[in-house]
């Protein structure tokens, strides 16, 4: 499911939150149509020992290869969880709210 998704580049509601995963993905493996094994699999954040080519199966929908492998950066679980609900009658207000919940 996850190579699935990288390989659509899919991005959901909590992308804004927790970035995409095109930013959080370090490492993949993939099968290449001919059968070769692309072993792109590291751990490093920046990894400059050649080209990044991670990024080209990254959105290509399986078209280059078949995603099998990746390594994703996590970040730390929340303890805690915050919601609120705003109800505003007009568009003026809706303003109001942003402006005070910037400052």
């Amino acid at each position: 499911m996850v190579g699935g998704l990288l390989a659509t580049n899919a991005a959901g509601m909590m992308m804004m939150k927790y970035n995409s995963l095109h930013a959080t993905c370090i490492g993949l493996k993939a099968v290449l149509p001919n059968g070769d094994i692309l072993d792109n699999m590291t751990t490093l954040r920046k990894d400059n020992t050649g080209y990044d080519l991670k990024h080209l199966f990254i959105g290509a929908e399986g078209t280059l290869g078949i995603i099998t492998e990746c390594a994703i950066l996590c970040g730390p679980l929340l303890s805690n969880k915050n919601i609120m609900l705003v109800s505003c009658q007009s568009f003026d207000d809706i303003l109001q709210v942003l402006y005070k919940a910037k400052t």
